[in-house]
């Protein structure tokens, strides 16, 4: 009887010991696994993030030139947005707004016409609906926290990624964050160029 109470004591440790340390072990790999899981994510947010700023910097340079030729209208600038929502499914919209009268000195003939509101500034704001593209004009640019996207921008004239917040598209609140990018000539600020992340995707 004691050497079988003995004997069950040292089996019992050792499953004890035994599981103890798998356990362990087991933490460990599953602990370095979401470690590698996280840094594997983090690297593709942050090259989807890279690939936003990499085009809103190609966008507003290929702008500026051709704005200085001449050869850039409002209708063009709009197709290009709009080609390059078309080629990043995984943005929910990009954009454009220009200071009053920067970018061809025509707000006056475009007041409240498609894509532009009572300003007649140029913007240019392309969204997925449905799965579909729609321009829709721009709306609270002005208005500090609904405007930061604008805002920050043009009093850093450094570019900036929003805190996430709520805005409507097509009729639906969505929650997004955006890079922003200032369009600068010399030291003066002419507009921002934007993408946005849907904070689902």
């Amino acid at each position: 009887l004691g050497t079988a109470l003995v004997a069950t004591f040292a089996f019992g440790l050792t499953a004890m010991i035994i599981y103890l340390r798998s356990s362990d072990a087991l933490m460990s790999v599953s602990r370095a696994n979401l470690e590698n899981m996280a840094n594997l994510e983090a690297q593709r947010i942050s090259a989807e993030m890279g690939l936003g700023f990499e085009s809103n910097d190609t966008l507003a340079s290929s702008f500026l030139s051709l704005r200085q030729s001449g050869a850039l209208t409002r209708q063009n600038a709009s197709s290009v947005l709009q080609q390059k929502l078309l080629a990043n499914p995984q943005w929910i919209g990009v954009g454009t707004l220009w200071e009053p009268d920067a970018f061809d000195g025509k707000d006056a003939e475009f007041v409240d016409t498609d894509g532009h509101d009572a300003s007649g500034r140029f913007m240019s704001y392309w969204a997925w609906q449905d799965g579909t593209p729609v321009q829709e004009a721009l709306r609270g640019y002005d208005v500090p926290g609904d405007g930061d996207w604008y805002l920050q921008p043009r009093a850093s004239k450094k570019p900036a990624v929003l805190e996430p917040y709520s805005y409507e598209i097509g009729g639906r609140r969505i929650l997004m964050t955006t890079l922003a990018t200032p369009i600068v000539e010399g030291d003066h600020f002419l507009g921002v160029m934007t993408v946005d992340f849907a904070l689902q995707s």
